[in-house]
């Protein structure tokens, strides 16, 4: 199944679906699931989107830095009335732009290092070894 992920080509995407498809009542359905949603295919894999190959490879694997903003936001608070939103957003919008300030005078970030797959995976092999 995570062969399906992916913006290359599959060599047999076919036979590959049918191989899920015979793996057990799980995979049948994982399966079923996907085929019959409209674009949860396509979102896996490349050669089945409308998305160029060039912005495929171009975006982020995950949805980390989406799901960051939305803790980020609601950290601010939920519920709020629309003027105490507004002044919420005004405050932290206020916070952003000092920060990519500093990054960007003095190349100081907000963090000691961006959290990011390599560097992650180099956090990961130094813990290791």
């Amino acid at each position: 199944m995570y062969s399906l992920a992916s913006a290359e080509p599959h060599p047999d995407i076919r036979q590959t679906l049918n191989i899920i498809q015979q793996g057990g009542r799980k995979a049948k359905a994982w399966l079923a699931d996907k085929e019959n949603a409209k674009f949860t295919l396509p979102a896996l894999y490349q050669p089945f989107s409308l998305i160029p190959p060039y912005i495929w490879k171009a975006s982020p694997s995950t949805t980390n830095g989406n799901e960051q903003a939305h803790r980020n936001i609601n950290r601010d608070g939920i519920g709020l009335t629309l003027l105490a939103g507004i002044m919420r957003g005004y405050q932290y919008d206020s916070r952003m732009m000092s920060g990519m300030h500093l990054l960007a005078t003095y190349g100081i970030g907000h963090r000691d290092t961006a959290s990011t797959h390599v560097h992650r995976a180099k956090r990961a092999v130094s813990r290791k070894g």
